[in-house]
């Protein structure tokens, strides 16, 4: 099995060339476990920006995202998923329509 180079995967995208699903499921692994810096995933976010995504990319990207957190089913149906990669964030409050803006001269 070839090593794993995070700088590999960005300048395969950035050259325009298509992601194999095993490396965007390396890259998210990287980035799960640390092993990815800070600065290399903004380059691999910036480059999917500037040069977008395949739609089997995008399902290899959220396989792997979904992949590497707890999935839990969600009370709406055996459908319904939540994932858990926010659980240090606060809740939401309770949607509350918000106050109008008023309109200055």
């Amino acid at each position: 099995m070839p090593v794993f180079l995070p700088q590999e995967v960005i300048r395969t995208k950035r050259d325009g060339l298509p992601l194999a699903e095993d490396a965007i499921a390396a890259f998210v692994v990287g980035i799960s476990d640390g092993t990815i810096s800070e600065g290399q995933a903004a380059a691999f976010a910036m480059t999917l920006y500037f040069n977008g995504m395949t739609a089997p990319e995008c399902a290899a990207l959220t396989r792997a995202m979904t992949g590497s957190g707890r999935v839990v089913a969600a009370a709406g149906g055996p459908t319904d998923f939540i994932d858990a990669h926010a659980r240090h964030l606060p809740r939401a409050p309770p949607h509350e329509t918000p106050p109008p803006v008023s309109s200055r001269p």
